[in-house]
């Protein structure tokens, strides 16, 4: 009963949630070159900038410098399979949680309700 009616559609709407994350853009410093000026704070004259990264509660989708177009997600960018297997293990936590949630108080309303 479980298995079919609960764990199941929790799993794939945390998966979907989970790959719906990588639209939530958030912004790390990342190193983009080493041709920038040379100053005492960079003696080697590493240039960084603010480079996206998608997914939420872990970026798993991350802004590659070596690889992809400088400031925009692709396929070809860095793909941190624990970050994506972690989120998915959250949402599906939430979603299994929330209906396990909604079947106890449906049971204990529907039980109320034949009592009267």
């Amino acid at each position: 009963m479980w298995g079919k009616q609960i764990i199941v559609p929790g799993v794939l709407c945390g998966f979907m949630l989970t790959i719906l994350s990588v639209f939530l853009i958030t912004q790390f410093e990342g190193q983009v070159g080493n041709v920038c000026e040379r100053t005492t704070e960079n003696p080697y004259g590493i240039c960084y900038q603010m480079l996206p990264q998608g997914g939420w509660p872990y970026p798993y989708l991350i802004d590659s410098n070596g690889s992809s177009v400088i400031g925009q997600l692709g396929p070809e960018d860095q793909w941190d399979k624990k970050a994506f297997f972690i989120n998915w293990l959250i949402y599906s936590a939430i979603m299994i949680s929330a209906a396990a949630t909604r079947n106890y108080y449906k049971k204990y309303y529907d039980k109320l309700q034949n009592t009267r």
